[in-house]
């Protein structure tokens, strides 16, 4: 695949982190020159677990009118992309803060709370997901590569941790990781991980934290600097169609 590759990056404020690092990137003349960035960010995620889009023949139209303000259709009118990501399948925060609440747990975590068994878990995961799945696949079937982009796990401010243990959150964190990696495997979705050097102890390494205080979730440009050089890196093959199942 020869030429600049046309990408779209699309997804929940987690993409905010990777529009910032393009912004910067592109006024410092330090982008990967191989590339053509669209990056948009839809907004918060907590209603990506409700139907946000509806299929439109040759496009997804986004019914959500927080999302759709911001872009009312994918791909967008009149514009061609040799690739797709999305930022939203790997978002494990609303799952998180529902096991909280409810004063969940998983089997292998001993500190308390009511266990659900792990294929419970599983579907918990897959519905809360089903939305942002299906819109992966439908783009694909419209003949773009989609591919899944990775988000920051857990930084060692995050709420949750007044009420449940370190163990317990990284354990569900792990968990809903492994579920859903499996998940895009099955469907054939390449996912572009985040390095493996942001994280110590389980946790995201605070240089990758935004300076806002009142942020506790929330990556800064840094971290959205190395998501783009991993993209960039794997877009020749991020942009070639899967091979369909034998």
């Amino acid at each position: 695949m020869a030429g600049r590759l046309k990408l779209l990056i699309v997804g929940d404020s987690h993409t905010g982190a990777l529009a910032t690092a393009r912004e910067q990137g592109q006024a410092a003349g330090t982008l990967p020159d191989h590339v053509d960035w669209t990056i948009q960010p839809l907004g918060p995620g907590l209603n990506m677990r409700q139907s946000f889009w509806e299929p439109r023949g040759d496009h997804a139209e986004i019914t959500d009118e927080t999302y759709r303000k911001r872009l009312p259709r994918l791909p967008p009118e009149d514009a061609r992309f040799d690739g797709i990501g999305l930022c939203m399948p790997m978002w494990f925060g609303r799952v998180l803060r529902d096991l909280v609440q409810g004063d969940l747990t998983l089997p292998g975590i001993a500190d308390g709370g009511r266990m659900i068994s792990a294929a419970l878990f599983r579907d918990l995961v897959l519905r809360d997901q089903q939305p942002a799945l299906d819109l992966a696949v439908f783009l694909r079937g419209l003949g773009t590569p989609v591919f899944a982009v990775d988000t920051p796990t857990v930084f060692r401010e995050n709420r949750y941790l007044v009420r449940v243990s370190p163990a317990r959150l990284l354990g569900i964190v792990a968990a809903h990781r492994a579920v859903m990696r499996a998940e895009l495997a099955r469907l054939g979705l390449a996912l572009v991980e985040r390095p493996e050097a942001c994280t110590q102890g389980g946790f995201m390494r605070s240089a990758f934290r935004r300076k806002d205080p009142t942020d506790r979730h929330h990556a800064n440009a840094a971290f959205g600097a190395l998501m783009l050089d991993r993209i960039a890196d794997r877009a020749p093959d991020l942009c070639r169609m899967p091979a369909p199942p034998a």
